[in-house]
C-alpha cells in the first residue's frame, strides 16, 4: 500500500471522529449484520467505533429467520468535554442466501426491532454545554450483501424512529417537549476472514432529523472495526 492510500484510508476511518457534534444524546450503534446461511448458526461480534464498544449476539432459529440483540457503551471524558451512553436493542428477522453464480454468493436479510438508550455529553471548548437524554428507538434494517471467496461487501438501510422519554440542555428552560426523530442510517460493512473468526469493518452515515421543533445533538457519522465469531 502507498503512502498516499494509507493516508486515504486513515482519513475514511478518521472522518467521522472528526465531523461529530458538539454535544449530542444519540450516537448510532453499529449495525449487526450476521448474514445467516443455514439453521442453528450462531455470530457474536466485538468491535469499538465512534458508539465506543459494541456487542453483537445472533442465532438463526430456523432456515430463514433469526433473533439478535446489540448494545453498545461508551464513556470517555477529556479536560474540556465528556460523552456517556449506553444502549441495547433487540429484533427478530429474515434472512435467504442467493447464488450469484461464477463462484459468487448474495444474501439478503430483513430485521426490525426496539432499542433503548441514555446518552449525558458536556462541552466546554468554546461555551459550556450540557446535554443528556434517554430514549426508544424501533428500527427496520434491510441488508444485501455479496461474497466471493473469503470477502463479503454488505449494504445496509437502518431505518430509525426516535422518540425521547427525556430531554435537557443548557438552555432548557425554553424547551416544551421531548424530541422525535426518523430517518435513515445507510452503511457499508466489510468481513473480510473466514468462519470462525472474520475481521469486520463498517462506515455509515445518519441521516436522521426531529419531526417536532425540538433540535437535538446527534452525530451524523459513524464507523467501527472489531471481530465477528462465526458458529
Amino acid at each position: 500500500m502507498t503512502k498516499i492510500k494509507l493516508l486515504y484510508f486513515l482519513l475514511i476511518i478518521a472522518l467521522p471522529f472528526l465531523l461529530s457534534s458538539c454535544t449530542t444524546v444519540y450516537v448510532p450503534n453499529e449495525i449487526n449484520t450476521p448474514l445467516f446461511t443455514d439453521k442453528n448458526e450462531f455470530r457474536g461480534g466485538l468491535s469499538y467505533g465512534v458508539s465506543g464498544l459494541n456487542l453483537h449476539l445472533a442465532y438463526s432459529i430456523t432456515n430463514h429467520f433469526g433473533l439478535m440483540t446489540n448494545g453498545s457503551y461508551i464513556n470517555l471524558s477529556k479536560s474540556s468535554s465528556s460523552i456517556y451512553q449506553r444502549y441495547g436493542e433487540f429484533g427478530i428477522g429474515y434472512f435467504r442466501k442467493f447464488d450469484a453464480g461464477k463462484q459468487a454468493t448474495a444474501d439478503f436479510e430483513l430485521f426490525g426491532g426496539l432499542g433503548f438508550g441514555e446518552t449525558r455529553s458536556h462541552d466546554n471548548n468554546t461555551i459550556d454545554q450540557k446535554e443528556e437524554g434517554t430514549y426508544y428507538k424501533t428500527f427496520l434494517q434491510p441488508t444485501m450483501a455479496f461474497a466471493l471467496g473469503w470477502i463479503h461487501l454488505a449494504l445496509s438501510f437502518r431505518f430509525n424512529y426516535l422518540s425521547f422519554y427525556s430531554h435537557t440542555t443548557t438552555n432548557s428552560s425554553v424547551l416544551k417537549d421531548n424530541p422525535k426523530a426518523i430517518g435513515v442510517e445507510p452503511a457499508i460493512s466489510l468481513l473480510m476472514g473466514t468462519y470462525p473468526l472474520k475481521m469486520k469493518y463498517q462506515i455509515g452515515v445518519s441521516m436522521i432529523g426531529p419531526t417536532n421543533s425540538v433540535i437535538f445533538g446527534r452525530d451524523f457519522f459513524f464507523t467501527s472495526i472489531g471481530l465477528v465469531i462465526g458458529l
